[in-house]
């Protein structure tokens, strides 16, 4: 009796390589995707790295926790939200109601980089 032979193994597609930062930079924004999407309740391993289209060692080659890539897209994000804001209000006699205003219309603007902010809740990890 004789077998045929076994068909060959296909490969399984792999992320292309790019320098850390970069890696980074795209974790970074799945992870943000993610909690807007879902809140921070969809922040998982698995599910940042099928929404960078990495696999786990990719993720953790770049970040070692969950926890410091989230400490690291809040920094990131918070500083970009101060910007946005500063920038809105800036002036000598600005009232709360304009400044409240020009902050609802940012947060319409870049809903992503106020998603980590307003999407606190029971599932909110402790780092944020």
């Amino acid at each position: 009796m004789t077998t045929a032979p076994a068909a060959p193994r296909q490969r399984r597609a792999y992320a292309p390589r790019m320098p850390v930062e970069d890696r980074r930079a795209q974790l970074r924004d799945a992870a943000l995707r993610l909690i807007g999407e879902q809140g921070y309740a969809g922040l998982t391993v698995e599910a940042i790295s099928a929404a960078a289209g990495v696999t786990k060692p990719v993720l953790y080659s770049a970040y070692p926790t969950v926890a410091a890539l989230l400490k690291d897209l809040l920094d990131r994000t918070q500083s970009d939200a101060l910007t946005q804001l500063l920038g809105a209000v800036s002036g000598p006699s600005i009232v709360p109601s304009e400044m409240t205003r020009a902050w609802l219309t940012i947060v319409r603007e870049h809903p992503q980089t106020w998603a980590p902010i307003l999407r606190i809740g029971p599932a909110t990890p402790d780092v944020v």
